[in-house]
């Protein structure tokens, strides 16, 4: 997108964040040619989107917003900022702006140069039911419920227009502020007043077509007061066929509930009549028209890859398995975007257990999307990792190699420097036997091939219970994490994700010359003595990508708790549960907006953990 910004331009939250205490009427009154245009859209049957802090730049001079930058904006689609974009825009695949997504998105800009920071993104209020709130002490009260009001996650409960935004914001009529302010506060939004009547038409005015689109399948409450522009308090409404749309009237509560039962383009039909005038009084016809979208998970195919490939792996993988200090149970689901194109898993695991010694190992891998033969390098990296691990507990009279590290791991009062000196020799070995193996692999091929076709990452755990606790090391090259869940409710992460040179670019097992050093081989271990844990968790990037996206976002026990929460609804993770791992694969299968890809869980729950609370 070309940068229409100078050095005397600056986005509109940092300008309000250099002059603090700044009313709401002058940022509002800043805005002003960003109003107009706005206005002049909503007329037209049209709307901006994308609105947001880096879309308004002010002008040092004027001391108001770029239209330019801001018209520019538009032409160039810039992407839309999750905190900047209401609920409703979440779909799959997008959908055109609506006037009162331009109205949210204009009132989270405000909410942002009042308070110093953007409002909780729609999607956490609509999950937690977190309410908003105001740091800034010269905003009204009547400002602060019109911006809640706008920032209503209920389409049809915002301002019908921007002019509308503006009365209550200014609080120039009793009626306006009376709408604000009177609405006791709901589950989802501060301040989500009601829709009050302006005076009585002769014939009520309703609206062409429903502000919001409906998802099939998906719960919906529609206030059956939204339906009209004006004049219809006094009204009785008589609905007729919504139970062939899968809506139905809540006559207590005067909304529209249900899950949608079709897709595409309905209309709610309803007639209109009066209880105090005479009975033989005509009833009103009147419809409104409604975008059902298709449920986002049903549009995918789910076509089977090709068993005749030389390199074939099931499409899903489950395992379980209980000993007698822990449980553990992994599954790996192939991703949507590759079951959409008949494509191959590319994830894989293997899962072992040492009765003699006690230790749990675990592996999990992701090949590359990129490299052709990454399935086939995920299972060798995975199978080869193990393999050594477990043939380094055994010693054997002609391998002295192996009886150091056999001794260290037997060591149950060893120090945290001896664990890491264990790991090193024993899960760093295991990583580049892995990496042989690919290499043995690619150059037996005729003609030879390249070991980057096998791309693949690695994460590595191995876990040991002893009088004193457990002891617990970890080795990633890559990206996905493991995590720890302690029994204080804390967590320890125990893989650092890898990074190229770009934010994109992803480091793999055969990348060149990158980690077969010391220092390479010691940045990716981590090291664990404690005296109980909940849980030890190995995900592939198809689970973190959408519920751990950032690198902080991996050492917040909020979001574990969040993810703990959600994975125990659905499965239960004890060992007399046979089912275990087919519950843990179809909760693998969770639907994700942007997120298709292969996902590999494992998890170690030690015996006493208690799976319905981190």
């Amino acid at each position: 997108m070309r940068d229409h910004r100078s050095i005397y331009q600056t986005p509109f939250h940092r300008w309000a964040g250099d002059h603090p205490h700044l009313s709401c009427e002058r940022l509002f009154g800043m805005l002003a040619p960003v109003i107009h245009h706005l206005r002049v859209l909503h007329a037209g049957g049209s709307a901006h989107g994308g609105i947001t802090p880096e879309s308004l730049l002010v002008s040092q001079q004027t001391q108001q917003v770029d239209l330019t930058h801001f018209v520019a904006c538009k032409s160039e689609r810039l992407v839309r900022d999750t905190y900047y974009s209401p609920p409703e825009a979440d779909v799959e695949p997008p959908v055109e702006p609506a006037v009162s997504a331009d109205i949210y998105s204009l009132a989270a800009v405000l909410y942002h140069a009042l308070n110093g920071q953007p409002p909780v993104v729609s999607a956490v209020r609509l999950k937690r039911g977190e309410q908003l709130g105001f740091s800034s002490t010269v905003v009204t009260q009547a400002e602060q419920s019109a911006i809640c009001l706008a920032l209503a996650l209920d389409a049809t409960q915002r301002p019908s227009s921007i002019a509308e935004l503006e009365t209550l914001l200014r609080g120039t009529s009793d009626q306006a502020l009376q709408r604000a302010q009177s609405t006791p506060q709901s589950n989802h939004a501060s301040t989500p007043p009601k829709r009050l009547a302006t005076t009585e038409p002769s014939v009520p005015k309703t609206l062409d077509r429903l502000p919001i689109n409906l998802t099939k399948g998906k719960r919906c409450q529609i206030r059956v007061s939204s339906l009209f522009l004006d004049g219809g308090a006094d009204w009785q409404v008589s609905f007729r066929k919504l139970e062939d749309l899968g809506l139905y009237l809540d006559d207590t509560q005067q909304h529209l509930v249900g899950s949608p039962l079709v897709d595409g383009e309905h209309a709610i039909h309803f007639q209109l009549f009066r209880t105090d005038g005479p009975q033989d009084r005509p009833r009103l016809e009147r419809s409104i028209k409604v975008t059902i979208n298709a449920d986002p998970a049903s549009i995918w195919k789910d076509l089977p890859s090709n068993r005749d490939d030389p390199y074939w792996k099931e499409d899903t993988d489950k395992f379980a398995l209980p000993t007698p200090a822990a449980f553990i149970v992994a599954a790996s689901v192939r991703g949507r975007s590759h079951a959409q194109e008949a494509l191959f898993r590319d994830d894989d695991f293997r899962i072992g257990y040492d009765g003699a010694t006690g230790w749990h190992l675990l592996a999990v891998a992701d090949g590359a999307g990129s490299a052709k033969l990454s399935r086939r390098g995920s299972l060798l990296a995975c199978t080869s990792a193990l393999k050594h691990l477990e043939e380094h507990l055994r010693v054997e009279p002609d391998e002295p190699s192996k009886p150091n590290i056999a001794k260290q791991a037997a060591n149950d009062a060893m120090t945290e420097e001896q664990a890491r000196s264990l790991a090193y020799a024993w899960l760093g070995g295991a990583a580049h036997s892995a990496l042989k193996a690919i290499f043995d692999e690619a150059t037996a091929q005729e003609p030879p091939r390249m070991p980057k076709e096998y791309a693949t990452t690695l994460l590595l755990s191995a876990a040991r219970q002893t009088e004193r606790g457990w002891i617990v090391l970890s080795f990633g090259i890559g990206d996905g994490g493991i995590g720890l869940l302690k029994r204080d409710e804390s967590v320890q992460v125990m893989s650092t994700p890898d990074s190229g040179e770009f934010s994109s670019e992803t480091i793999f097992l055969t990348s060149k010359n990158l980690w077969m050093t010391a220092e390479g081989i010691s940045q990716r271990l981590h090291v664990a003595l404690v005296p109980d844990f909940h849980a030890l968790v190995l995900m592939t990037d198809g689970i973190t990508d959408p519920l751990f996206p950032t690198e902080v976002s991996l050492g917040d026990m909020d979001t574990w708790q969040t993810f703990w929460i959600d994975i125990s609804n659905q499965v239960r993770l004890v060992p007399d549960n046979e089912q275990a791992s087919d519950e843990l694969l179809q909760w693998s299968g969770f639907y994700s907006k942007g997120n298709h890809d292969d996902r590999t869980i494992a998890l170690l729950l030690p015996h006493e953990s208690k799976p319905s609370k981190p």
